[in-house]
């Protein structure tokens, strides 16, 4: 296959309406298992990063998370999101949601160059981690005009009613 004439990623998203594949020669059985990168693992042609995550970004709504015991995110926490989504008039093809458990090194601006995200929330995880200035719990900010929140775990606002309410009082407006 051609190299593209087209180098931007998140330009060849909204000018594309269909998906595309790639395929690959299936690998034989008794390969191992693929090592799980601690980077953002470049794309083929080595520009941007590549992430795996669920959903499918249409309104630039980026979620990061931190789910060590799972791929992307536990099903309850999942259905908890999905919910929250919802009351917000919102689906899960409407977001990006990322696990980072793995990753190592992500930046501010690989995912930013990725996903072209307006808004991104941090449940459980640090803004400074990802070269954002700090926020503050449930305190709206922006950076290089993106708006940002940072906000607890999942596991800590199922624990304690006053922070999932703390949480929603911002996040509706967000």
């Amino acid at each position: 296959m051609g190299k593209f004439l087209a180098e931007d990623l998140p330009a060849l998203r909204l000018l594309m309406s269909e998906d595309l594949y790639r395929v690959h020669e299936p690998e034989p059985v008794n390969a191992p298992a693929p090592a799980v990168p601690d980077t953002a693992p470049a794309d083929p042609e080595g520009e941007a990063p590549a992430f795996a995550y669920l959903g499918e970004n249409n309104k630039y709504f980026l979620i990061l998370v931190n789910d060590p015991g799972h791929q992307h995110l536990s099903t309850g926490d999942r259905d908890v999101l999905l919910k929250i989504l919802q009351a917000k008039g919102m689906e899960l093809r409407d977001v990006a949601i990322m696990n980072t458990r793995n990753l190592k090194g992500v930046t501010f601006a690989g995912l930013k160059s990725f996903f072209v995200p307006s808004r991104i929330v941090f449940f459980g995880l640090s803004a400074e981690q990802f070269g954002i200035p700090a926020l503050g719990t449930n305190t709206p900010g922006t950076f290089e005009g993106v708006k940002l929140l940072t906000t607890f775990n999942f596991a800590e606002m199922q624990a304690d009613i006053n922070k999932k309410k703390a949480f929603w009082q911002v996040m509706k407006n967000f």
